[in-house]
Parts: structure tokens; sequence; C-alpha cells
């Protein structure tokens, strides 16, 4: 079974019509799981939920902010101890399938590598063409994409203080199995002053803090991606490989 995480604040409707579309394109069995802010978190209470499951941990979380992976990793925490699951899918509240999901194995073959930015959305390419995305890089000193700042979170201390690999990846679209959440959450217990500082850094954390743990781990030390990145794609403009896109809302 895949969990389907996803945090939401706003717009039920629309929200519903996301789930819908998880419904009819996810045909591997699934649970939907939603981090919700008060609103939503209300909102969905009084409802039917046969098609989703709500965390009764509920939120306020920022754009650009820690917050968003503190709602993923309670997510996870929560699916963790009350599902049995193979595979935790993080979308974001406005992504959406374009293609069926039919196998497991076709979740396995997208284990992720670099992914470029698109061009022309304001965001400064470097002459090497790395956009920022990595596949796994010791690169301490990367003064592009995010890390300028992100070399100031604890976490990225930590990763350069032992020697560590640096990894990141758009959140929306990324796949984990069961054991790297599980690596991944014993970490965060382990390392309760990065944790925190995770989920109160004032930027996007979770292009970066996950998917960073999960590389390092010894057993578990891969993911898999099968978004269309950040930013809103046209389906002409989707990977065929790939499974799911961001949309305007």
């Amino acid at each position: 079974m895949i969990v389907v995480s996803i945090n939401v604040h706003e717009k039920p409707e629309y929200l519903l019509k996301q789930i819908s579309n998880i419904k009819q394109h996810l045909k591997i069995d699934n649970v939907v799981l939603l981090n919700c802010n008060k609103f939503m978190f209300d909102y969905f209470s009084k409802k039917d939920k046969n098609d989703f499951l709500i965390n009764p941990k509920h939120m306020e979380k920022r754009r650009g902010h820690g917050s968003l992976t503190e709602g993923i990793v309670s997510n996870m925490k929560f699916a963790m101890e009350n599902l049995d699951f193979s595979h935790f899918l993080v979308m974001s509240s406005r992504e959406f399938f374009y293609r069926e999901l039919n196998d497991i194995n076709q979740i396995k073959k997208l284990i992720k590598t670099t992914t470029p930015l698109p061009t022309g959305r304001g965001k400064k390419i470097p002459k090497d063409g790395n956009s920022g995305w990595l596949t796994k890089s010791k690169n301490y000193f990367m003064n592009y994409w995010h890390w300028p700042r992100m070399r100031r979170t604890k976490l990225y201390q930590h990763i350069q203080k032992n020697n560590l690999y640096l990894d990141c990846s758009p959140h929306e679209g990324v796949v984990f199995s069961r054991e790297s959440c599980a690596g991944i959450l014993n970490f965060l217990e382990n390392h309760e002053e990065i944790t925190q500082d995770i989920f109160n850094f004032p930027w996007c954390m979770e292009e970066f803090a996950l998917q960073a743990i999960c590389t390092n781990l010894a057993d578990y030390n891969v993911y898999y991606y099968i978004g269309n990145g950040t930013w809103e794609t046209r389906l002409g403009e989707c990977d065929k490989n790939k499974f799911t896109h961001k949309l305007k809302r």
C-alpha cells in the first residue's frame, strides 16, 4: 500500500477534486493522509471521510518555512504507527496525476536523479548547467539555488562536519520506502536540535532535509521521484515516464 501525504490549508472543494484524481489514477492500494491546518481540520472533521484519513495532529504551516517539513514528518510518523504500507508519497496540495500508476515497480524505476529547474522563470542557471538539484554530492560550497541559506541550517552543518552527502529534490512527487521512513524518523528522534531547526528554519526545508537524511541512511539510502518539479507544468511539458505534475489553483 502507498500512503499519499498532502499538506492542506485551503479550498476544500479543490482538495476533493485532487483526491478524486488520485483515486482515479493510482491503481495500487492507497490511503490519502492529510495534514491540515485548523480551518481544514475543522471543515473535514464534520464531513464523510471515506476517501481519506486526517492526521489528528493539525498545525499551521507556512510557505518557505520548515513547518511544511514538520507536516510531512508528522504524517510519516502517523503512517508508521497506524498503517501497513510499503511506500510514502509526498504530494503538494496542487499536484495531480496525469498517468495511471499501476505497479510499485514503476516507482522503483524512478530512483531520484538530477532534475534541472525550468529555465525562463526567474531562476538563474549557473554557467556549468547545474541548477542545484543534486543526485549526491559532497560539494559544500555551492553558491546557487537555495544553498547559501541552507548552509546556515544545523542539518547542513552536521552533514559537512561528518563528511556525509548532500542531496535535494522537489518535494512534490518524492517517494520514500517504509524502511527509509523508519530511518528518517530515527535520525530526527536522535538529533533533536537538528530536528527543531528543520521545523523552524525560515526557508524551504521540504526540498532538502528528508532527502539528505535518506541519502545518508546506511541500508536504505535511495528514494524515488515521480513528479515534474516545483513549477506549474502543462501536460505537454511533462516527462512521459513520470506521473504527477503541479497545477495552478
